[in-house]
């Protein structure tokens, strides 16, 4: 029962970061506006912060890097 539920939660895991992206995906046709580039956004933000970070050892500006790195 122990590895099954490790297996569920390791689901849920993973899949969080998708189903937020699906989200906003969601909310930003109903708006009208069609981006195809939602997965891309999240690694591209993803690798701003791991660089950041490595490179300054700060989190919260690795936090910063991502978040201007999903804006451009």
């Amino acid at each position: 029962m122990g590895e099954l539920l490790a297996i569920l939660l390791g689901a849920l895991r993973i899949s969080t970061p998708y189903t937020l992206a699906g989200l906003g995906g969601a909310l930003s046709e109903r708006s009208g506006i069609i981006n195809i580039a939602l997965e891309a956004v999240l690694l591209m933000g993803a690798l701003a912060h791991a660089i950041t970070v490595f490179s300054t050892g700060n989190v919260w500006l690795g936090l910063f890097a991502a978040m201007l790195a999903e804006c451009s």
